[in-house]
């Protein structure tokens, strides 16, 4: 089957099993009991089975992201080692990077090692002189990627990601409060009111992932070790930053300010709620900012609020979630794409599930520029494996607090 065709019937059929969820659930309420043993059973398996084809489908669209041919196979028929011929300077460092994975420094072809040289980095804030690693090739950089914004639900969101290559700190100014017009009449002198500015600062902090590859997989030339190592940093870098761009607390050892952290727009669920919410809870976080931040609107939810949303319905009796049919898109809620992470804190009473508003204008993502990956054939040398170790600097900051709610379950 074509991936294409694959990635529409997972999505198809996730949608079924939902709808089937939906009326098993229907039913019961209609009849005011609770799910029947033989229902139970019956939901959780289909619930497990939209989890399994959730996964399924995101790895369908991951692949669909990559560049054409994947990772590797543009370079599967050049010689590994050798300067591609007559191929264009990003086919020639793709080229010298592979020979770099596979061979180390100090054996690659001296050609490949002046190519590389043009993608060193020297890493900053580190006292190890002379310490850097080379740039990835895009489509490396595009298959790692491919492998970690699914995971990271505000990567996800419209957030305002801002590229940077210098590494300082960088000032990002804020509007805290604005003036308002009034009436001017004839020959009076107009009112001086000044809107509030403000700044905030973007750092650019390191996260750095590890990962051991043997001897015996490197020198196998069928084997695609580019498209391992894309695969293992990406994931790796996805489970550090959802959690950090969620509730990240921006002091001590996490850095980055999270979407939820500070937050002054806070919508709390009605008494009753503190592991569940309500349609009307729903419509009180939707309404919690004002219009125009909800003409961009998104949902980013715990992973587990799927289950009440999946009862929940509006006033005329029709479900407010909606599952995505369409490769590449989300799912949407009352309208609005929706997203989900599993770093939200557990649910329970106080606790913050939800976030809703416009993230292009409430919060930004620093990118100071790509992942580096530096090879070293001496740590592990006794269990013949050689090291290769990947960092990226970023940072999360909060742009406008109000351009977004957070959604709070109640304390009793």
């Amino acid at each position: 089957m074509e991936p294409i065709s694959n990635l529409i019937t997972l999505k198809q059929e996730r949608k079924r099993l939902i709808d089937e969820m939906r009326h098993i659930h229907d039913t019961a309420e209609a009849a005011n009991r609770n799910l029947t043993a033989e229902e139970r059973q019956e939901f959780d398996r289909m619930n497990e089975d939209v989890k399994d084809m959730s996964e399924r489908a995101q790895r369908e669209e991951d692949l669909r992201n990559l560049a054409p041919g994947g990772v590797t196979r543009e370079v599967r028929g050049r010689e590994l080692g050798g300067e591609a011929k007559g191929g264009s300077p990003e086919d020639a460092y793709r080229s010298a990077f592979i020979d770099y994975i596979r061979n180390g420094a100090a054996d690659m072809s001296p050609e490949n090692r002046q190519i590389l040289r043009a993608g060193w980095t020297e890493q900053r804030d580190t006292t190890v002189a002379g310490a850097g690693a080379y740039q990835v090739p895009q489509d490396f950089h595009q298959a790692v990627t491919s492998a970690k914004v699914p995971a990271v639900a505000m990567r996800r969101t419209r957030a305002n990601v801002i590229n940077t290559t210098n590494g300082r700190d960088l000032p990002i100014p804020v509007q805290t409060a604005y003036g308002a017009a009034n009436y001017l009449t004839e020959a009076s002198t107009a009112s001086n009111v000044d809107d509030t500015g403000s700044k905030v600062t973007a750092k650019a902090y390191t996260a750095v992932r590890m990962t051991k590859v043997s001897y015996q997989l490197l020198e196998d030339s069928a084997f695609d070790v580019q498209a391992l190592l894309a695969q293992n940093f990406g994931k790796a870098f996805a489970q550090f930053e959802d959690p950090e761009f969620i509730k990240g607390t921006g002091a001590g050892s996490s850095h980055i300010t999270g979407a939820t952290t500070n937050a002054t727009t806070v919508f709390t669920c009605a008494t009753g709620s503190t592991t569940t919410f309500t349609y009307t809870d729903l419509l009180g976080c939707y309404t919690k900012i004002q219009p125009q931040y909800r003409v961009n609107g998104e949902w980013v939810l715990m992973d587990t609020a799927l289950s009440t949303l999946l009862g929940l319905k509006d006033s005329s009796n029709r479900p407010i979630w909606t599952a995505s049919a369409i490769p590449g898109e989300p799912d949407s809620l009352m309208g609005k794409p929706l997203y989900t992470s599993p770093n939200f804190a557990t649910e329970a009473a106080n606790s913050l599930f939800g976030l809703f508003g416009d993230f292009n204008n409430g919060y930004a993502i620093r990118q100071d520029g790509g992942l580096v990956i530096r090879r070293s054939d001496d740590r592990f040398i006794d269990s013949l494996e050689s090291v290769f170790v990947g960092w990226e600097r970023l940072d999360g900051v909060i742009l406008d607090a109000t351009a977004y709610t957070v959604w709070k379950h109640s304390a009793t």
